[in-house]
């Protein structure tokens, strides 16, 4: 995929409350080594448009993905959430000693802006909760828009860095944000 012009790219759109229905509906579980394939799929999907831009490859693979189930028996939970049998959305929430961190948090193109991103969240701030943690951590990419996306869901800057972190082709600029859950 060619890259596109800065201001040409889709940025993340603002963070939507779902609907009774949506909310009814999606369910969530740990993920399992059959799910890979989909995950893959799903994540390289819902990052493309986002940040092909500064990255220029898939953001994820097979081996990848089997590596954060391998992590996942230690201290982390690789989260899937479906909707009518179907994976829709993922994210990773790390619980390790004194901190809890929201990573690689993906919905499928086809079911976004339905408030399902919001879903995955709140499950990973329950989650975090439910560990005894206070507060839940992440990392994101301010040019992709995504701060005033969490802001939204009640998370506040809590600084930033100009940084080339996971293989990006270019600078950009890392937020740190946080929420406290108690």
């Amino acid at each position: 995929m060619p890259q596109r012009a800065l201001q040409a790219r889709r940025v993340v759109g603002a963070a939507r409350t779902p609907d009774a229905a949506t909310r009814a509906a999606v369910r969530f579980r740990l993920a399992t080594a059959g799910d890979v394939p989909a995950l893959v799929a799903l994540i390289n999907a819902a990052y493309a448009p986002v940040d092909w831009w500064l990255f220029g490859h898939a953001r994820t693979d097979g081996a990848e993905t089997r590596a954060a189930l391998a992590d996942a028996r230690a201290h982390a939970q690789v989260i899937v959430g479906e909707l009518e049998g179907r994976a829709v959305a993922h994210g990773i929430l790390r619980l390790e000693d004194a901190a809890a961190e929201l990573g690689l948090v993906a919905v499928a193109r086809q079911a976004q802006s339905r408030g399902i991103g919001a879903l995955l969240i709140a499950e990973t701030e329950r989650r975090a909760r439910d560990a005894g943690f206070d507060a839940l951590h992440l990392h994101c990419i301010r040019e992709n828009g995504l701060p005033a996306y969490y802001a939204a869901l009640g998370y506040a800057e809590a600084g930033e860095e100009r940084t080339r972190d996971w293989g990006a082709r270019r600078e950009f600029t890392l937020v740190h944000m946080t929420k406290a859950l108690r």
